[in-house]
């Protein structure tokens, strides 16, 4: 209940008008262009609590799935690569690199699809939208007609940093598969031309 003095009619009195409204809820809405608190708001630090939380929760999630991932596919080249890099090929190498690229790709996917969910649970009504907003904002790009709400707002900076640091992790990943399958092929590469000059050497000196 908010009662404000104010001057009616011709006689110039003062008269209280009594304003049935919720103050609070329009002090904390910032979607409300113009308005602004007179008193500072009780709901500031339980609604930065919030968001503290809910960004810890969301920033641990996504670190598990992406160590997870990373471990598993470390696991997955060991396994597929061995010592003997050059026995690959090129056809075969192009083909784990596609399935490598593909499995980062999906980890990511569903990281994305976490930040989507909390999105589609507490912020936006539609799948799409949380989706879009997600996606956007983990690659950096910013989403260009979808906004958060205020109390939920420091979530799409926070899922930024993330992404930059997941997408970084992954092409570093992807960086040390191409040098072991490099490295391989000119180690493989050495040997040849080493033994084919030791046959000709044995060759002129028979």
């Amino acid at each position: 209940m908010v009662v404000l003095i104010c001057n009616v009619g011709d006689a110039g009195n003062g008269r209280l008008l009594e304003l049935d409204c919720a103050y609070s809820d329009a002090c904390c809405n910032s979607s409300l262009s113009g308005v602004y608190p007179m008193f500072p708001s009780r709901r500031e630090p339980m609604t930065f609590v919030r968001q503290a939380s809910a960004a810890v929760t969301l920033i641990t999630l996504s670190l598990w799935l992406q160590s997870g991932g990373m471990a598993a596919l470390i696991r997955w080249a060991r396994t597929s690569l061995g010592p003997d890099t050059h026995k690959l090929g090129p056809l075969r190498s192009a083909v784990l690199m596609v399935r490598f690229t593909a499995a980062i790709i999906a980890l990511h996917v569903l990281q994305i699809l976490l930040w989507a969910s909390f999105y589609h649970w507490l912020c936006l009504p539609l799948w799409e939208s949380a989706f879009y907003f997600s996606t956007a904002s983990y690659t950096t790009v910013g989403p260009s007609n979808v906004v958060l709400p205020q109390m939920w707002r420091i979530l799409g900076p926070v899922e930024r940093l993330v992404g930059v640091l997941m997408c970084g992790l992954s092409a570093s990943f992807l960086f040390t598969m191409v040098t072991r399958l490099v490295e391989g092929e000119a180690r493989f590469s050495c040997r040849f031309a080493n033994l084919r000059t030791e046959l000709r050497l044995a060759a002129k000196d028979s």
